[in-house]
C-alpha cells in the first residue's frame, strides 16, 4: 500500500476515532493515475461515492468571494488557528472566521488574499471567537490546509456557481 500513495492523512471514522489513511490525491509518481488512486481509496476503505444532488440543492450553499483584511492568532484555540476578518463586499460586509491554516500560511501572507467562503451557515463560537463564515480549503500534499480562491480578481461578494 505504501508505494501507491505518497502521504498519510488523519481522518475521523464514523465513530469519531482518528486514523491514518493513504491520501490518494498525492500520487507517488509510480504511474498510478489520479482516477486509479481514488478508485483504490474507495475500494480499500469501503468508502461509497457521494450521493448526487440537484443543481437547486447545490445553490442552497451560498459561497462567495471574499478578501482577508485582518488576521490575528487565536490564542484560545486548542489547535493553532487564526482569527480572520473577511470583506465579502457591500451586500454582506465584513464577516469573521476561525481557521486552522497555520501550517501553510503566516498572517502577513493572508492579508489581501481572496478566498471562497460559505456565508449561510449559522455562526459558531470557536475558542471564544464567533465564526460567521466558513473559509473553504483542501488538504495539501505538503500537509495543512490550502485555501480555495480565484485565479483572477473577482468582485468581492461574487457568488460561486
Amino acid at each position: 500500500m505504501k508505494d501507491r500513495f505518497s502521504r498519510n492523512i488523519r481522518r475521523q471514522d464514523l465513530a469519531g476515532h482518528g486514523k491514518d489513511v493513504p491520501f490518494p490525491w498525492c500520487a507517488s509518481g509510480n504511474g498510478t493515475s489520479f482516477t486509479d488512486s481514488i478508485a483504490a481509496f474507495f475500494t480499500i476503505y469501503g468508502v461509497k461515492q457521494m450521493n448526487t444532488l440537484t443543481f437547486e440543492e447545490f445553490l442552497k450553499v451560498d459561497m462567495r468571494v471574499g478578501k482577508i483584511v485582518r488576521v490575528e492568532p487565536n490564542e484560545k484555540a486548542r489547535k493553532p488557528a487564526y482569527k480572520l476578518w473577511i470583506d465579502l463586499g457591500p451586500e454582506i460586509g465584513v464577516k469573521t472566521s476561525s481557521a486552522q491554516i497555520t501550517a501553510l500560511y503566516r498572517p502577513e501572507d493572508l492579508e489581501g488574499k481572496r478566498v471562497i467562503c460559505v456565508v449561510n451557515f449559522p455562526p459558531k463560537r470557536i475558542a471564544g471567537f464567533e465564526s460567521q463564515v466558513l473559509v473553504m480549503g483542501v488538504d495539501s500534499c505538503e500537509g495543512g490546509v490550502s485555501l480555495l480562491g480565484t485565479d483572477h480578481d473577482a468582485p468581492l461578494g461574487s457568488r460561486v456557481y
